[in-house]
């Protein structure tokens, strides 16, 4: 137990830490919609359409939440819950099954004899009832074993129903699977109230009886750094919110003043002159930026817009492309010499001020044709990504020139979103990537990004690109032991190019 932990439960007086894993594991959080996305799954399951899509972010609950839903269906059904894993296949839910049911094992050698088995069973002491198949972490399952899981449940003639629970990722694998006639239900992370609300509910949960316990900006600080995530507010809870913890602000601050402190004197004074240097830069760069209206600006603000206003006027056409207009519509098109103000005759890419005027009473006809062409400004084209390069080549470009991306992560963002990867590794620092990349010594290309995850910086090693998500999960099989030993889990590349463009935000 660290610090803030043990200092947290004795300023509340508290016998447990309530953010500690595995303590107040009866406690259901019935706000951010919960109480009622749970009433809904039961609906669905039990009277809708039988066949329920659960979908959510990693650490937004979704567990928890069926483990609610599976208290609400004790008395309708006759539940089976299975933890998903990538290896899984149909025969092994199969097994499951009669496993859970107590039924003889031969019966799963196919969907047809389960479902036989089924008509065949009977609960002792009681009438049977509809079977629940509750499947968490779905999206870990290939499209053909979900396929194999939805035609179980749609040949049970109504004695089955089925709930698919898992990542993002699960909505993809259904549509591939054929999974259009289902309830989806998305499981959203907690806004700024409800995260407070949460924080405050689960303290009285746990004993505290203190109403207010923390400030606002305690809990602003703690909205930014876990979005409403249940994972990351209990991750990131103990170290913003314990007795002593300042927001981010103040501890720089602090932080600041005590290294002045341990400076030597001879050090603060040049420290305290350099700052002072940028504070006069910075309040010169302001006045320059805000000075006040004279007439001479003001004029020349005018011009300025009158010959702006003026060249939008004129189609942006290169004038050798095109004949010379006619003399009246040039002539009512463009601006009189005379008008135009000196002051905002500044030199430009099209440099018009150097034209030589007409003599001083030209006819309209002899001067109508040199100042189509002279007086028309020579457009600038815009700047354009190469001829051959694809909008996901040209947006990596874009994020490349923002930030400093590695050259993993510019291949990762330059892949279609469309594919798949496989997820091998995730480690705390760049370090122990390095090293297990580098212990990797039969060739296989690997590629790493740095994402935010639950408000700290992972290190992510991924192989691929693949196809879509079967031939990802096809691929586990022929990666190498020091890989699969590493339970690498299907992708979709989009998610992983998310967190890649996410890493700076909030900052």
């Amino acid at each position: 137990m660290n610090m803030h932990t043990a200092t947290l439960q004795e300023r509340f007086g508290l016998p447990v830490d309530p953010f500690a894993p595995g303590t107040l594991t009866d406690f259901f959080f019935v706000g951010g919609q919960r109480r009622f996305l749970a009433q809904r799954v039961v609906h669905a399951l039990y009277f809708s359409s039988g066949i329920v899509l659960l979908s959510g972010a990693r650490g937004v609950g979704k567990s928890r939440l069926l483990d609610e839903v599976l208290l609400d269906l004790r008395e309708l059904t006759d539940n089976c819950r299975i933890e998903a894993n990538v290896m899984m296949d149909g025969a092994e839910i199969r097994r499951a099954i009669a496993a859970k049911l107590g039924l003889i094992a031969t019966v799963a050698q196919d969907n047809a004899t389960l479902i036989t088995a089924f008509a065949q069973w009977q609960p002792a002491g009681r009438e049977p009832q509809p079977i629940a198949l509750i499947l968490d972490d779905a999206h870990l399952l290939a499209v053909p074993v979900l396929v194999e899981c939805l035609v179980l449940a749609r040949s049970a003639g109504g004695r089955l129903r089925l709930l698919l629970a898992g990542e993002p990722d699960l909505i993809t694998a259904c549509e591939q699977a054929g999974a259009d006639a289902v309830e989806r239900i998305e499981l959203p992370p907690l806004d700024a109230r409800e995260t407070a609300d949460y924080v405050l509910t689960r303290l009285q949960a746990a004993g505290s009886r203190e109403p207010a316990p923390f400030s606002d900006s305690q809990l602003r600080e703690l909205y930014r750094h876990s979005a409403g995530n249940f994972a990351a507010i209990h991750e990131w809870l103990p170290t913003l919110l314990a007795p002593g913890a300042t927001p981010t602000s103040s501890r720089s601050f602090s932080t600041l003043v005590a290294t002045l402190k341990n400076l030597p004197p001879r050090h603060v004074g040049v420290v305290v002159a350099l700052l002072c240097i940028v504070v006069v830069l910075l309040l010169r760069s302001g006045a320059n930026h805000e000075a006040p209206p004279t007439p001479a600006n003001t004029a020349s603000v005018a011009a300025s817009s009158a010959e702006l206003s003026e060249r939008r006027s004129v189609p942006l056409v290169l004038p050798q492309t095109i004949a010379p207009a006619p003399a009246p519509v040039a002539a009512a098109r463009v601006p009189e010499p005379q008008a135009v103000s000196p002051v905002s005759a500044a030199p430009t890419a099209a440099a018009p001020q150097k034209i030589v005027q007409p003599p001083a009473q030209p006819s309209v006809k002899s001067e109508a044709a040199p100042r189509v062409v002279t007086a028309l400004p020579t457009p600038v084209p815009a700047p354009q990504s190469a001829p051959h390069s694809t909008p996901i080549q040209a947006k990596a470009v874009a994020e490349a020139a923002a930030r400093d991306l590695s050259a993993d992560e510019r291949e990762l963002l330059g892949w279609s979103a469309d594919q798949f990867i496989l997820q091998v590794l995730s480690a705390e620092s760049a370090s122990a990537v390095a090293r297990f990349i580098g212990s990797t010594v039969d060739g296989t290309k690997l590629h790493s990004y740095r994402a935010q995850l639950k408000g700290r910086s992972r290190y992510i090693v991924v192989v691929g690109p693949y196809a879509d998500r079967n031939s990802a999960i096809a691929a586990i099989a022929t990666l190498p032991p020091t890989l699969r030993d590493q339970k690498p889990w299907p992708r979709a590349l989009k998610s992983v190019q998310a967190d890649i463009r996410a890493l700076d935000a909030g900052r």
